[in-house]
């Protein structure tokens, strides 16, 4: 029956009409109560339901397309994954860490390993896709600049004129971030300079975008893109890159104390309404005043003691909301703290605002190792790349987007949402669709 039924509809059409919708709607998706306590972003969710049925039926008729399904770059996902079952397996909560990680296992299977294979077939899928998302993602920054403009101008608004579409201005500014970047470094395609010119003007109304958000985690990020991009065109080696990166750890740690002496002496505030956005950014820095900066360290020292606690398998995906409050220090606590997870005081969401510090305290070593190898074999596949990929161009246009990222999980974490885990885990898939292709003598840029 499921063959006759296969014979009557292309199920490979269907998931690609399915990934144009979902990516035209992500940007506009919004959160709904089902019941209790249970929430869905709705119309997305649903959407990747559906998805990940017409998968599992397509491997129901198609057993041997399962090898399709896992490419061979699967290695840097499978780790998170790991961490993410294993984390559910030993949790705390384990009703939270289930649906937890159902959630962030659909995002995978249908950004990552459906798309994935889905680009083996249409090649030229993500970048419709994300352009597709590009024009939701600026039409809501058009509706957030005449909610801003009716305020006057006045930042206070900014943290809520992207709802209910953006819960925060940190996860629009962190999308428009990785945006900016990409499009900053997406290759022109043909021999009209226009083309080249339209992808640059998009780049540039994303960074608008950026300033837009107030974020400065994500103000921060573009200028670890502009690295990123000078180290490329200066064509530096893989070798050379891990010499510069170590000797930056280096320099930090031995200037931390005059370090710490510069942070104590920054008095500029977040909350400070005549500041510019130079002042505003060079805010994150001031770990005295700002409450924010002192609430987000709060953060940072209740997940590490939680990692102390519970080192290798951590307390579970999904429950550090739950579980931080009583690991919070006396001498860290602001107006911000929470007391009681279920009566959250305004401005006082989120969790451990930093990726890393979440995966140590929800997962452990596993958790953390698994960003580890993500993020180190990336670094690898773009650098060798960059010497003589034939595609090295879009390597390095996606490794850059990502770089954004990569610096801006330090402070905030936003892959449990389904609009910026579309970005990415689907550049991810995009990188590895790219390097599958064999090099010039023939061989490969990682097994």
């Amino acid at each position: 029956m499921l063959n006759l039924w296969s014979e009557k509809i292309n199920l490979t059409r269907l998931q690609i009409i399915l990934l144009q919708v979902l990516a035209l709607t992500l940007p506009f998706s919004f959160e709904i109560r089902i019941s209790g306590d249970s929430k869905l972003m709705f119309p997305t969710e649903p959407i990747m339901m559906i998805l990940g049925l017409f998968v599992l039926i397509d491997l129901l008729i198609r057993p041997g397309s399962l090898g399709n399904l896992l490419p061979k770059k699967s290695w840097l996902v499978f780790p998170f994954l790991f961490a993410l079952f294993l984390g559910t397996a030993l949790s705390e909560m384990t009703l939270v860490s289930i649906k937890f990680t159902a959630v962030n296992f659909l995002y995978i299977l249908v950004f990552f390993f459906t798309l994935h294979h889905l680009m083996e077939i249409a090649p030229k899928l993500f970048i419709q896709l994300l352009s597709l998302y590009t024009l939701g993602f600026f039409l809501i920054g058009l509706l957030a600049i005449y909610r801003y403009s009716d305020y006057g101008w006045n930042p206070d608004v900014v943290k809520a004129i992207f709802q209910p579409f953006y819960k925060d201005h940190t996860i629009y500014g962190a999308t428009a971030a990785i945006l900016c970047a990409f499009w900053l470094s997406y290759p022109n395609q043909g021999p009209l300079i226009s083309t080249g010119l339209w992808f640059r003007l998009i780049g540039v109304a994303m960074a608008g975008a950026v300033l837009l958000s107030y974020s400065r985690a994500a103000m921060l990020s573009l200028i670890v893109f502009l690295v990123i991009r000078i180290l490329f065109a200066l064509r530096i080696r893989l070798w050379q890159f891990g010499l510069i990166f170590g000797i930056t750890l280096i320099y930090l740690y031995l200037n931390s104390f005059s370090l710490l002496n510069s942070l104590n002496a920054n008095q500029h505030d977040s909350g400070d309404k005549r500041a510019d956005i130079v002042g505003h950014t060079l805010s994150s820095g001031n770990v005295n005043t700002d409450v924010s900066n002192r609430e987000r360290l709060n953060r940072w020292v209740s997940g590490l003691s939680m990692f102390s606690e519970k080192p290798v398998t951590g307390f579970g995906p999904g429950t550090y909301q739950f579980q931080y409050i009583p690991f919070q220090k006396p001498d860290y606590l602001t107006r911000l703290s929470v007391s009681d997870p279920f009566h959250i005081p305004e401005n006082s969401g989120g969790t451990a605002h930093s990726e890393y510090i979440l995966a140590l305290s929800e997962m452990g070593i596993p958790g953390i190792l698994s960003w580890i190898i993500l993020i180190s074999g990336l670094t690898v596949i773009a650098f060798r790349s960059a010497l003589d990929h034939p595609d090295r161009k879009y390597i390095i246009a996606g490794f850059a987007a990502l770089s954004t990222y990569f610096f801006h999980a330090f402070f905030n974490n936003f892959l449990n949402t389904d609009k910026f885990a579309f970005l990415f885990w689907g550049i991810i898939a995009w990188i590895c669709v790219i390097t599958i292709k064999k090099l010039p003598d023939g061989q490969r840029i990682l097994p």
